[in-house]
């Protein structure tokens, strides 16, 4: 049915901090608004996907916003399972506002590992060279061998 039908709207790229003001506030981020779907077949997985179309794997978490209170910091709820999915479609089912629900994206913070400790360039030693390793391992068969193909 089209009164069932709400846009998807995804918040991520961005960090959640506080503005000038003191209130809570997402800020350098990207929107993308999907295609209107079925709220009463919306589930996690299918929020994945979506996050997944965006070019993520992973995520932090998911946070949900309740359009009908206008301060971020007392609207943003955790989307962690089928619970997180009702108590969202609720709100926005019972909102007179637009048909859309938003989700915000917490992402993983990655850790970057530096060059040197995978590779030692200071230390490495010129008989430690693709060719020297080549020659030691390779070992010609014995006279009168012949290949079993």
């Amino acid at each position: 049915m089209e009164e069932d039908m709400y846009v998807p709207v995804f918040h991520y790229g961005g960090r959640i901090c506080r503005n000038n003001d003191g209130d809570l506030d997402y800020l350098d981020g990207c929107v993308k608004r999907w295609d209107p779907v079925d709220i009463d077949l919306v589930c996690l997985p299918d929020l994945e996907q979506l996050l997944g179309d965006l070019g993520f794997r992973k995520y932090e978490k998911l946070l949900w916003r309740d359009l009908s209170v206008p301060d971020l910091e007392v609207v943003l709820h955790k989307l962690k399972s089928d619970a997180g999915i009702n108590e969202m479609r609720g709100a926005i089912v019972n909102y007179n506002g637009p048909k859309e629900f938003h989700i915000y994206v917490v992402h993983v913070v990655d850790t970057p590992i530096p060059v040197e400790d995978f590779v030692d360039l200071e230390g490495s030693d010129s008989s430690d060279s693709y060719e020297s390793a080549e020659d030691e391992a390779y070992k010609p068969p014995p006279p009168g061998h012949e290949d079993a193909n």
